[in-house]
C-alpha cells in the first residue's frame, strides 16, 4: 500500500488537516503555534462575525440552530480525552469485546428522560451498551491460510468460505465430521436466487418470516446464569449442518452406462449453522459470561428477549433504566477479500493539492489488522424461500468503528450524537427493531466523514446537520433505498429493512426538515445533565421556546399587549348583552364537558396513567426578520448562556475551549451592538464581562499543558476596520485529535 510520498498529491492527514486554516470552519488549531502573539480581531474573525450577522438577518432559524448546537455539550474537554484515550492501551477482555467506549463517556455527562410522556420519570443512555461475547470453542482460518498442525487443536476449526451475498461467509470445518441422523443434508443453494412467493414487495405477507426474525421473544435468563459450570472444548454436534456440494468436474457421457452412487457427483460438507451456534450460545454460556464481566446481579436483570442474533434485558435501579445488546460471535481476522476497496480508501490522489483524506493509508493499514467478528446471522430475504441463510455469518467490525471514532473531531463527534437524539426520539419509537438503526446512523457518520471530512465547522454544525439529513432522507427516498457499507464492497445496509418501516423513518426526517428548530428542541430537551456541579450549566430551553413564541407586540409594549387579552368594555347594549349570551353558552358547555371527562374519569381509575401533553409549539413557523426588541432578546439569551460555560470551562476544560465561547459572546455582542444604537449600552456591559473573563482566562495560561496564545479583543470599535491583519492561528481549538500511535487491542484473560 503506497504512503503519501509515492503520490502525485501530498496525502494531508486527519489531524494535519485540522491544524491548518481553514475558510469554512469557526474554529481552527494553535497547536503547531510556535511563537506567542497577541492576537486582535483579525480579518477571519471579522469574516466570521459577517457571516454570523448576514445568518441573523436573512435565515434567522438557522441561526438560531447554529447557536442552539453550540450551546449542547456532551465531554468537557473531547481533545484530552481523545489523548488519554491513545496513552492507555485498550484492554479487551478475551471473552468479550466492548466498543463504544466513547459513549461511556458521554453516559457519563448525559442521560435521555423525554420531557413528557409515559416515560418521563425514567432516564437511560442514549444507545444501548453493546456487549459482543466471544466464543473461544471455534478456530477461524481464512480463504487460503495454512491448515497444519490441525490435529493439535482442540477446537472446531473451521476455513471463511465466501457466501453469495455481500457482507456475509460461511464457516466450513476443516475436519469433516460424519453426519448423523438429526442434521438433514441439503444440497448448497449457492447458485439460485431464492423462491418467488409474490410478486408484490410491499405485501405484509412478502415480510412474514423476514419479521419473525426480529420480533422479540421472552427468555428466561436464570437459564443462562444458572448453566456456568465447564465450557465444552469445541461445538457441539447439534450446531453443525450438512451441504451436497457438487464435485469440481465429471462428464456425464464418460459415466453413461456406469454404476454410480450420489457420492460420485456430490461431496458432503459440514458447516456450523448460525442459527444452531445461536441457540445454543443463548441458552449456554452467553448471559453467565456477559453477567460476569458488566458484574450485574440476577435480581437487577429484567425483560430478557431474544431479538434474532441478540439478546437485550434492562437493569433498573433508582428510576434508572439502562438497556444491554448481548451478542454472541466468533472473532476472525480482517476480510480482506469483501473490503478490496476499503484497502484503498487512502490510496488517493489529489492532483498536487492538499486534501483531507479519511480514512489515511496508515489509518488504513492500521485497521486491516485488527480483527473482526462473525455474527450468526444470516442474510434474510424479505420474500421467498433461502436454503442457506443458516449457514451463513453476517461480517462486523466493532473494534475498527471503534478506531475510527477515535480519528473523528469535536464537531464530527456531536454531531453523531445529536442525530442519535434525533433518532432516538422520531424514529425509534415508529420503526424499533425493525427499521433504521442506531447502527445506520453510525455508519452513514463515517460516509459523510469520508466525502466531506473539513467541512464542520462548530459555529455552523446545525447547517452542517440539515445538509447531513438531507444527504440521508435522499439515500433513504430512492426506488431502492440504500446506505453503503464503510467497509464491505457493495453490501447495502438497508436490504434485510421492510419498505414500510423505512417511510416511517422518511416521514420522520420530512417533519424534522420542514421545521428544524422546534424538532432539534424537542429532542435535545431529553438530554439531561448528570452532574450539575461539575458540568456545563444546562441551555435553558423553555426560555428559548417563550421568547420565539413572543408576538413583536408583546416585545414592545408587554402593557398594551396584556390589556388586550383584557375584558372587553361595551358602550352598545345590544353587543353587551350578546355577549353575556355566547358567554353563557361557552359556559355550561364547558361545564358539560367537564362532567362528562369527571364521568370517564371515574370509569378509567384502573387504566394506566396518560402522559403529559407536550409543551412545545411544533407549530412554530420563524418569521423572516424579527423586529429589535426580539432581536435584543435572543442575542442576549446566548451571549449570557456563552459566557456561562466560557466561565464553566474556566474549572472544567481547557483554555482553547473556554476562548471559543469568550468570543463567540463577543460576536454576538458586536452584532447587538450594531443593530440598534440603542442597544450599545448593553454590549457594553457585555464586553466587559468579556474582557474579565478574558483576562481570567490568560492568568490560568501557565497552568495549561497545551500550547496557548493570548488574546486581546479591540476595545476600541473605531480600530477594527484599521486592524485587519490576517492571522491562520486562531486561538480556539475544534477538539481535533491530533496524531498519534496506533491504538492498540490486547487480549487479556478474563478471572475465572
Amino acid at each position: 500500500m503506497g504512503g503519501g510520498s509515492s503520490k502525485k498529491g501530498r496525502e494531508v492527514s486527519v489531524n494535519d488537516e485540522l491544524s491548518q486554516n481553514n475558510n469554512n470552519s469557526a474554529v481552527n488549531n494553535t497547536d503547531n503555534n510556535d511563537n506567542n502573539k497577541v492576537l486582535d480581531l483579525s480579518k477571519l474573525d471579522l469574516q466570521y462575525i459577517e457571516t454570523i450577522r448576514k445568518d441573523f438577518r436573512e435565515t434567522p432559524e438557522l441561526f438560531l440552530l447554529n447557536n442552539v448546537l453550540m450551546c449542547v455539550m456532551f465531554f468537557t474537554d473531547y481533545k484530552k480525552f481523545s489523548e488519554e484515550q491513545i496513552k492507555h492501551k485498550l484492554v479487551k477482555q478475551i471473552d468479550c469485546l466492548a466498543p463504544d467506549i466513547i459513549f461511556e463517556e458521554v453516559n457519563k455527562n448525559i442521560t435521555y428522560r423525554p420531557h413528557h410522556g409515559t416515560k418521563k420519570h425514567q432516564s437511560e443512555p442514549l444507545i444501548p451498551k453493546r456487549l459482543y461475547v466471544l466464543n473461544d470453542e471455534v478456530k477461524v482460518l481464512g480463504t487460503i491460510e495454512d491448515a497444519t498442525n490441525i490435529e493439535d487443536e482442540d477446537k472446531t476449526v473451521v476455513r471463511i468460505e465466501e457466501s453469495r451475498k455481500r457482507g456475509y461467509i460461511r464457516l466450513k470445518e476443516i475436519v469433516e465430521r460424519p453426519t448423523y441422523s438429526g442434521s438433514p443434508v441439503l444440497t448448497l443453494d449457492d447458485n439460485s436466487e431464492p423462491n418467488s412467493r409474490s410478486s408484490n414487495d410491499s405485501s405484509d405477507t412478502a415480510y412474514t418470516n423476514f419479521t419473525d426474525l426480529r420480533t422479540p421473544t421472552p427468555m428466561d435468563i436464570l437459564n443462562g446464569l444458572k448453566r456456568q459450570s465447564s465450557k465444552s472444548v469445541a461445538l457441539p454436534k447439534t450446531c453443525i449442518s450438512y451441504r451436497k456440494i457438487k464435485k469440481i468436474s465429471w462428464d456425464s457421457d464418460e459415466l453413461r452406462g456406469e454404476k454410480i452412487s450420489e457420492d460420485d457427483l456430490y461431496d458432503t460438507v459440514s458447516y456450523i449453522n448460525s442459527k444452531s451456534f445461536r441457540k445454543y450460545s443463548q441458552n449456554d454460556t452467553l448471559l453467565s459470561t456477559a453477567a460476569l464481566y458488566l458484574d450485574i446481579q440476577e435480581e437487577d436483570i429484567q425483560e430478557t428477549q431474544i431479538i434474532q442474533e441478540k439478546v437485550v434485558f434492562d437493569t433498573i435501579t433508582s428510576e434508572k433504566k439502562i438497556p444491554y445488546e448481548i451478542i454472541p460471535s466468533i472473532k476472525a481476522k480482517w476480510p480482506l477479500e469483501q473490503t478490496l476497496e476499503f484497502a484503498t480508501k487512502g490510496e488517493r490522489s489529489s492532483e498536487g493539492k492538499k486534501v483531507c483524506i479519511f480514512p489515511t493509508s496508515s489509518m488504513v493499514e492500521e485497521i486491516i489488522t485488527l480483527d473482526c467478528v462473525l455474527l450468526p446471522k444470516g442474510y434474510s430475504y424479505k420474500r421467498g424461500e433461502y436454503n442457506d441463510s443458516d449457514i451463513e455469518w453476517e461480517l462486523c467490525f466493532p473494534q475498527a468503528q471503534r478506531y475510527l471514532e477515535s480519528f473523528m473531531s469535536h464537531a464530527q463527534m456531536k454531531s453523531l450524537i445529536i442525530l442519535l437524539t434525533l433518532h432516538k426520539t422520531f424514529i425509534e419509537p415508529q420503526t424499533a427493531h425493525l427499521g433504521l438503526t442506531a447502527d445506520h446512523i453510525r455508519n452513514f457518520i463515517f460516509l459523510e466523514c469520508e466525502s466531506h471530512y473539513s467541512d464542520w465547522a462548530e459555529h455552523r454544525l446545525g447547517i452542517k446537520l440539515l445538509k447531513v439529513l438531507k444527504r440521508l432522507h435522499t439515500h433513504l427516498s430512492q426506488a431502492k433505498p440504500c446506505i453503503p457499507d464503510f467497509f464491505v464492497t457493495n453490501k447495502n445496509t438497508l436490504s434485510e429493512v421492510p419498505i414500510r418501516k423505512i417511510r416511517r423513518a422518511l416521514m420522520a426526517l420530512d417533519e424534522i426538515l420542514q421545521s428544524p428548530l422546534m424538532y432539534f428542541i424537542k429532542a435535545l430537551r431529553n438530554l439531561r445533565y448528570t452532574d450539575g456541579r461539575n458540568f456545563f450549566p444546562p441551555l435553558n430551553f423553555k426560555q428559548l421556546h417563550d421568547l420565539l413564541n413572543k408576538s413583536g407586540l408583546e416585545f414592545s409594549n408587554p402593557q398594551l399587549a396584556s390589556r388586550l387579552r383584557k375584558k372587553p368594555r361595551f358602550t352598545d347594549t345590544e353587543a353587551m348583552v350578546s355577549h353575556l349570551r355566547d358567554a353563557k353558552k361557552r359556559q355550561k358547555i364547558l361545564r358539560q364537558r367537564q362532567e362528562e371527562e369527571e364521568r370517564e374519569k371515574n370509569d378509567k381509575d384502573d387504566q394506566p396513567r396518560k402522559g403529559s401533553v407536550d409543551s412545545i409549539n411544533m407549530e412554530w413557523i420563524c418569521e423572516k426578520q424579527f423586529n429589535l426588541q426580539k432581536k435584543r432578546a435572543l442575542l442576549k439569551f446566548f451571549i449570557d448562556t456563552f459566557i456561562e460555560i466560557a466561565e464553566k470551562c474556566l474549572t472544567i476544560s481547557s483554555k482553547k475551549n473556554t476562548l471559543f465561547y469568550i468570543k463567540q459572546a463577543y460576536y454576538l455582542s458586536t452584532i447587538l451592538r450594531e443593530e440598534c444604537a440603542a442597544f450599545a449600552g448593553d454590549a457594553y456591559e457585555y464586553n466587559e464581562k468579556i474582557f474579565e473573563l478574558e483576562a481570567k482566562c490568560n492568568l490560568l495560561e501557565k497552568e495549561q499543558t497545551v500550547d496557548e496564545i493570548k488574546v486581546e479583543f479591540v476595545k476600541n470599535p473605531k480600530k477594527l476596520n484599521a486592524n485587519v491583519k490576517h492571522d491562520k492561528e486562531n486561538s480556539v481549538d475544534n477538539g481535533s485529535v491530533p496524531p498519534r500511535k496506533s491504538v492498540t487491542f490486547v487480549e487479556v484473560h478474563s478471572s475465572t
